[in-house]
């Protein structure tokens, strides 16, 4: 995903339904608009159960912050865990795929059947 695109649910339930174990969604978001951006990539990882790495460019105008979104289980709740990288890092994440497919595959199940 590209940007805009983490508005439209569609595109990373296309991306998850195709097979996608992970998204990369690289931004320039303005300082202003960070805190929407923050809560649509969360989402997104939320409605697919999929691990979200969202790369924003820093400068001057624009927010500069990253995130990388993952998703944790609590009891039977899946809730997400966000690790927001602020200037120039060499930030890692050791992401499990495995831990996802189960989570994923009876998420997209219940969407089929909802359809």
């Amino acid at each position: 995903m590209i940007c805009y695109d983490t508005v439209f649910s569609g595109v990373a339930d296309i991306l998850t339904k195709k097979g996608a174990e992970i998204l990369f969604s690289p931004s320039r978001i303005v300082k202003e608009g960070i805190e929407p951006w923050k809560m649509y990539v969360q989402v997104r990882s939320l409605e697919n159960r999929i691990t979200i790495i969202a790369p924003n460019v820093e400068d001057v105008k624009l927010g500069g912050s990253s995130l990388i979104v993952e998703l944790t289980k609590e009891e039977k709740i899946v809730k997400t865990r966000i690790t927001e990288i602020k200037g120039e890092c060499e930030e890692s994440a050791n992401i499990t795929f495995s831990n996802y497919e189960t989570i994923r595959k009876q998420r997209i199940e219940d969407r089929n059947n909802f359809q």
